[in-house]
């Protein structure tokens, strides 16, 4: 990547949404703060981590593309389609990544035990596996509907469905090793290195279906 690009991106990326994930930050900041020292305290930490930020990534990954106002100009460029999705997918991730890190170091500030949510490279493999493949389903999705909003409502609507039937996809170890909340729910669960496996095998294979859908540009044109 070139700076020149990394410079365009940012310029262009579509920093208003960033103001969701801050609300969300905040408010479920305030929410930890509340609950500290109560029992459901763990729940409303676990489900910032492991819930919301995933479902941030699917929807702002939906939009990092295709809202371009000056996306026919950037598709006259000698860009690769690769390129430009690892720049766009990337400050994604990285504004998921400081909310997460940051929520992290306010629970420290807290007092807050992060042995409760286990060991540390586990708490960052439960928001950052769901949160990566939302990410490329969003993105991919948004590509093959031709339309941002498209694919973030798939996105949503796979979380959604997933948190509402989350005990039917725990139960079986077939739909189990799709579960995008596995990391939170069930932590010590035999199961989750292959939840794990298949969530990042995903993400890989929609990745690639976005960088082919990327290639034809005429089509969002």
């Amino acid at each position: 990547m070139t700076s020149g690009s990394i410079r365009y991106s940012l310029r262009t990326y579509r920093w208003d949404q960033v103001w969701l994930a801050a609300a969300f930050w905040a408010l479920f900041v305030l929410m930890a703060l509340l609950a500290h020292g109560r029992a459901n305290e763990i729940d409303i930490i676990k489900g910032f981590l492991g819930a919301v930020l995933p479902l941030l990534g699917g929807i702002l990954s939906a939009y990092s593309v295709l809202d371009d106002p000056a996306l026919e100009l950037h598709f006259a460029a000698p860009v690769p389609a690769g390129r430009m999705l690892a720049e766009r997918l990337g400050l994604t991730l990285a504004i998921a990544a400081v909310a997460a890190l940051s929520y992290q170091v306010f629970l420290a500030i807290i007092g807050f035990d992060m042995g409760r949510l286990g060991g540390y490279a586990s708490v960052q493999l439960s928001w950052l596996v769901p949160t990566l493949t939302l990410t490329a389903l969003g993105c991919s999705a948004s590509f093959a509907l031709r339309q941002s909003s498209a694919g973030a409502l798939l996105a949503g609507a796979v979380w959604i469905v997933q948190l509402i039937i989350r005990g039917w996809f725990l139960k079986f170890d077939g739909p189990s090793y799709i579960m995008l909340f596995m990391g939170i729910l069930r932590p010590t669960d035999p199961r989750l290195a292959v939840n794990r496996v298949c969530l990042t095998g995903l993400a890989a294979i929609l990745l690639a279906a976005a960088r082919a859908l990327l290639k034809k540009q005429e089509r969002y044109l």
